[in-house]
């Protein structure tokens, strides 16, 4: 009963902290907290909720060594407030010091093993250390457990996963994401380069077709068609979407045509259709 009361407790200044750091980045420098939070340090020295929030705001400043003296005094104070080890593992990978980081993570799951936002972060430093496998792991357990996966999450665990040599199971787990968060360029971009890895150009080319159907500008999407076309030795057909490319920049507003990078896009087709 006991160890249910503490983890509800840890729970419990886990939201906190989360919610007093939203608030933090929006009332002042760092450092003006800092030197408030000093303040009542000194008159609350037993406090160590306290120490652990300076400790979030040295690293906010990436002053590490404060930071990890923060940490450390919040964990003589108040051994129950294990929050801190996720705090000084995020920390100490923001630092470069991946194995201490990997420890202190352990430490903290190994108490809360269920925890999405720990997972993630010890996933990037299994990545990290050169361990794609169990950083892949990692994060598809912390992705079954976010409530609102964004859409990087889902192309960070498909590069742990091409890195482990499954560039079939990251292409699955970016459709995943796809089926989850709807039809996003982020996610369905990267999928259209893993199946252009795996030389499955007419994937490739459905995928973009998708893409295209939905876009309001279409001259860069049908660029790409055409340099698909092109991998796969199709090159009628690659000339034929460099020309709608083209049409399509024709039909652009005067000032949109004019930017530079219209411009290129224009100047590449031309000397695709040319070849």
């Amino acid at each position: 009963m006991k160890r249910r009361e503490s983890r509800g407790r840890v729970k419990l200044l886990v939201l906190a902290l989360l919610a007093w750091r939203a608030a933090a980045l929006a009332h002042g420098p760092p450092t003006e907290q800092i030197l408030e939070i000093t303040r009542r340090i000194e008159q609350e020295p037993r406090n160590a909720s306290l120490y652990l929030k300076r400790g979030e705001l040295h690293r906010i400043q990436r002053d590490w060594g404060a930071a990890l003296a923060d940490y450390r005094q919040t964990r003589r104070l108040d051994s129950a407030l294990d929050i801190v080890d996720f705090c000084e593992g995020r920390m100490l990978l923001e630092a470069g010091s991946l194995d201490a980081a990997r420890f202190a993570l352990q430490r903290y799951l190994s108490r809360h093993p269920g925890d999405a936002e720990a997972l993630w972060i010890r996933g990037r430093v299994e990545a990290g250390l050169g361990r794609p496998e169990a950083a892949a792991q990692d994060f598809t357990r912390a992705l079954s457990r976010f409530t609102q996966p964004k859409p990087e999450h889902f192309v960070e665990r498909a590069s742990a996963l091409v890195a482990a040599g499954r560039t079939g199971d990251a292409i699955a787990g970016l459709d995943m994401g796809i089926q989850r968060l709807g039809l996003l360029v982020s996610l369905e971009v990267p999928a259209i380069d893993l199946e252009l890895k795996r030389k499955r150009y007419d994937a490739a080319l459905a995928r973009l077709a998708r893409l295209l159907e939905q876009s309001p500008r279409k001259e860069r999407w049908l660029a790409r068609r055409g340099e698909i076309l092109a991998l796969a030795g199709r090159r009628q057909e690659a000339r034929a979407a460099f020309a709608d490319a083209l049409k399509a920049v024709e039909a652009l507003p005067p000032r949109v045509r004019a930017t530079r990078a219209v411009r290129e896009l224009e100047q590449h087709c031309s000397k695709q259709i040319g070849q």
